[in-house]
């Protein structure tokens, strides 16, 4: 997984654009690397979001990722966030002559 994360397109070249994002992703290599359950990082679209996907020791990874922003004087909030295990459903709802549908989230 930690690999496939690795955006050779577009990290790169946004990495000077991004304080901090440098030494995160090379932290991916080495201090994130050892962590328990740790998948991978990247750079999430254009940024300046970071996404670091895995399956536990979620504080430590979390620490160490804005620790890294913190180096070069950027304050950052991590977010634990939860897998959406249903994804998107659409249902067609009764009692209407026209169609109608429903989006869940």
């Amino acid at each position: 997984m930690g690999e496939a994360m690795r955006d050779r397109l577009h990290q790169p070249y946004r990495a000077g654009l991004v304080p901090g994002l440098a030494r995160i992703l090379e932290m991916s290599d080495t201090e994130l690397a050892s962590s328990p359950g740790y998948l991978g990082l990247a750079l999430s679209g254009s940024g300046p979001t970071v996404v670091a996907l895995a399956t536990g020791d979620f504080d430590r990874i979390a620490g160490t990722v804005s620790s890294g922003f913190k180096e070069h004087g950027i304050e950052s909030r991590c977010l634990v966030l939860p897998i959406d295990a249903q994804g998107r459903v659409v249902r067609e709802l009764e009692g209407d002559s026209d169609r109608e549908i429903e989006e869940e989230q």
